[in-house]
């Protein structure tokens, strides 16, 4: 790993992805946040026969390793293996069907294989590692496949391909990783809009022999990953275009999911802390930031009376037919004026009463409309994401947030687990001895 610890880049240390955070932050709400960051656009349709070319390829060349994997497993092995209650007396009858089989078959014939899915041969093929097993529309692939299950890794690198690339990569780092004699353990996302579409695990032993791979591969296809994309925000860079997690978790999706609550959270203590300091100075031309939020919780109310008035539940046509002036009311100009003065007072009592404790209540206003009044609750929820649309604004406009942002993240990160992704690495350092030049 000496050779590569110089270059490893941590998220934190890159503006765009700051810029990245807060522009999905903006976009979202905590449930959604990860999808947000994390996904890309969904594959062209003209390069959807591309695509299968090279699924294709790569699971006849799966099928035929596997193949050559299950043979080749000796009497003498077959005996230590049942003996630890690994496989069963079936397995010889898989083997011996696998060895009436050509070395070179077809996908085709592959495909007819397991044409029948509840077929005897389809039965023992999935209990013995093929196809490999699909968990959350990821397909995880092991060099020894069902005898890796257990395997720990302390490590990850992630590669973003376009969707179409996936297979023929996985397929010529699994070939060079052979051909190497090294063992690889890698799963790849099948849906189209995942942003690290392939992540290759690994124990400390491998790490540096892996990324070896992955450079030589990248030195003797070019073209192949010139089309790949920078790798998670969330993650660290060592080489261009791979990332490097360090976790002591299997599952791919905690990984993302932890840091991902830990950036959200951290942008609104961040974000917060700004609005209840600075909620009257302007920040765009005769705009303070508490006018900006007055008019978004206002326009955002309208459009969610608009939505509940088209909704054909019981429960609306109710009220509607009580209040039938009520959506006549709401798109009247003096409506929108009159809330928008009353909501930046109210906005304005909250802030001052709740400097400390980050809350927020709803607020109930009144409007009269010739005979009629009619109450109106703007939720604390719409007061929230009003707020939240703003803060592309209001980190643009105080550059300063961003360093704030990322000196937070890196001062909470022990107390939210995810402080080795931040400080990878010094992670590095302490445990070769190596230091990172300045």
């Amino acid at each position: 790993m000496k050779k590569y610890i110089d270059s490893i880049q941590d998220p934190l240390d890159k503006d765009s992805n700051l810029q990245k955070y807060v522009t999905a932050f903006s976009q979202s709400n905590q449930k959604d946040f990860q999808n947000i960051l994390l996904s890309k656009s969904p594959i062209s349709s003209q390069h959807l026969d591309l695509l299968k070319s090279n699924r294709d390829s790569y699971y006849q060349f799966l099928f035929q390793n596997w193949m050559i994997f299950i043979t080749s497993i000796s009497n003498e092995q077959f005996q230590q293996l049942k003996k630890e209650n690994v496989i069963d007396d079936d397995f010889l009858l898989l083997k011996e069907k696998l060895l009436t089989l050509s070395k070179d078959i077809s996908i085709e014939e592959i495909s007819s294989l397991f044409h029948d899915s509840h077929s005897s041969f389809s039965n023992l093929a999935r209990k013995y590692g093929f196809p490999p097993k699909t968990q959350n529309k990821w397909r995880k692939i092991s060099s020894h496949y069902f005898l890796d299950n257990q395997k720990k890794n302390d490590y990850f690198l992630s590669i973003h391909s376009k969707s179409y690339d996936l297979f023929k990569i996985c397929r010529l780092f699994h070939k060079e990783c052979l051909k190497e004699c090294i063992p690889c353990q890698y799963q790849f996302h099948t849906s189209s809009n995942q942003i690290d579409n392939i992540i290759i695990w690994s124990d400390e032993k491998n790490l540096s022999h892996y990324l070896d791979i992955i450079r030589h591969l990248k030195e003797k296809y070019p073209n192949l990953f010139s089309r790949c994309e920078e790798t998670s925000p969330v993650t660290s860079t060592i080489i261009p275009n791979v990332g490097l997690g360090v976790s002591n978790i299997q599952s791919i999706e905690d990984y993302y999911s932890s840091r991902c609550n830990h950036i959200y959270k951290s942008i609104q203590t961040i974000l917060w802390n700004y609005v209840i300091n600075h909620y009257q100075e302007e920040i765009l031309p005769h705009k303070s930031l508490i006018d900006l939020f007055a008019e978004q919780i206002v326009l955002d109310y309208i459009k969610e009376v608009n939505l509940a008035f088209l909704d054909p539940s019981k429960k609306y046509q109710d009220f509607y037919q009580k209040y039938h002036f009520f959506i006549r009311v709401i798109h009247k100009k003096e409506f929108y004026q009159i809330m928008v003065s009353k909501i930046r007072r109210e906005l304005i009592k909250q802030f001052r009463m709740n400097h400390q404790s980050h809350s927020l209540q709803d607020i109930q206003l009144s409007y009269q409309f010739g005979w009629d009044k009619s109450k109106h609750i703007f939720s604390k929820e719409l007061i929230r994401q009003a707020i939240q649309k703003h803060a592309n604004t209001i980190f643009q406009f105080d550059s300063s947030l961003y360093d704030q942002l990322r000196s937070y993240l890196k001062v909470t990160a022990n107390s939210s687990g995810v402080s080795d992704e931040y400080h990878t690495h010094l992670y590095f350092q302490e445990r070769s001895g190596f230091q990172k030049r300045k």
